[in-house]
């Protein structure tokens, strides 16, 4: 998100290989969104029908493969490209991740592993910011594979979603990684056991479209999951609008125009700030959603996670 404050100015420098107006800059910069549509629409695809572990894989291709076609970019339309296939990745590893989250993971560690996403945003801007004032953006974006390369390799050390297992008959197997998962206690088998009734009621009795819009309707009738969505809703709202996403991207710009000519305006001086924030947001708000919120399902913590934690 935070890659075009270190990659305009370079570009608009005068001995600057590849050039850059102002207008193209900015679809540059916006240009992510168009590639996040992608990522939505690919991961709800590959988590159905390839699983959780295949379907992280494969999100990860994208992102390694843009950053290397912006190391390599000998002109525009590489560029573009590259940064559309980072929205890919951005909006599919969101998703999948959140799904991972709320399926591999213990209730009591849920809400903490869902404030992970926020914090890694503004801990990920600030290492932007601090690597584009030191090394030229081309070397940046090739130290951006580094993390991309070791979530591979992770990510195929996992075992497949027991949920996921589930839904395709395999009880043993899915038995056998809720176990390495959580381990033997009794606690954790009896929501593995929970968790089997309710894919074997899933199974046994489909729903109409008409019973799911019930079941919405109910749960959009709850205080304790609308109340917090209605507050965080127009939290999300005042965000977007006061540049969230602008500040990032045009940080040392929009710093270069209104501070000293002689002040390094290389790093927002907001970033740290919001990054110690954020260390303490992450051991606070971890707790928020069950405890505050008092939401146990997997897939409705999913959604608050998403919505809180944005």
């Amino acid at each position: 998100m935070s890659f075009p404050a270190a990659l305009l100015p370079a570009l608009a420098a005068p001995d600057s290989s590849i050039r850059m107006d102002r207008d193209t800059a900015s679809w540059f910069a916006s240009s992510m969104a168009v590639g996040m549509i992608f990522g939505q629409v690919a991961a709800s695809f590959l988590l159905e029908k390839l699983g959780r572990k295949m379907a992280h894989i494969l999100c990860i291709v994208p992102g390694f493969m843009g950053w290397v076609l912006i190391f390599f970019a000998f002109d525009v339309t590489m560029l573009f490209i590259g940064r559309l296939l980072g929205g890919v990745f951005v909006m599919a590893s969101l998703k999948v991740g959140l799904c991972v989250g709320s399926e591999y993971t213990a209730p009591e560690t849920r809400g903490l592993l869902f404030s992970l996403k926020m914090f890694n945003f503004i801990a990920g801007t600030l290492l932007t910011h601090w690597l584009g004032m030191c090394l030229d953006w081309s070397l940046v974006a090739l130290l951006a594979t580094i993390p991309l390369v070791a979530s591979l390799v992770v990510t195929s050390t996992w075992p497949e979603s027991p949920a996921w297992l589930l839904r395709r008959g395999e009880r043993r197997r899915a038995e056998d990684v809720f176990r390495w998962l959580r381990g033997p206690g009794e606690l954790a088998q009896r929501e593995f056991q929970a968790m089997a009734q309710a894919q074997r009621e899933r199974t046994q009795k489909p729903k109409s479209m008409k019973e799911k819009l019930v079941d919405v309707r109910v749960l959009l009738s709850k205080k304790e999951f609308t109340k917090p969505m209605i507050s965080c809703m127009f939290l999300l709202i005042c965000l977007e609008a006061s540049g969230r996403h602008v500040f990032p991207a045009y940080s040392t710009i929009i710093m270069a125009e209104i501070l000293p000519e002689k002040m390094d305006a290389s790093i927002l001086p907001e970033t740290k700030d919001m990054t110690m924030q954020q260390i303490e947001d992450f051991f606070v708000c971890g707790k928020l959603i069950e405890r505050q919120l008092n939401v146990d399902d997997p897939e409705k913590q999913a959604m608050v996670g998403a919505g809180v934690l944005k």
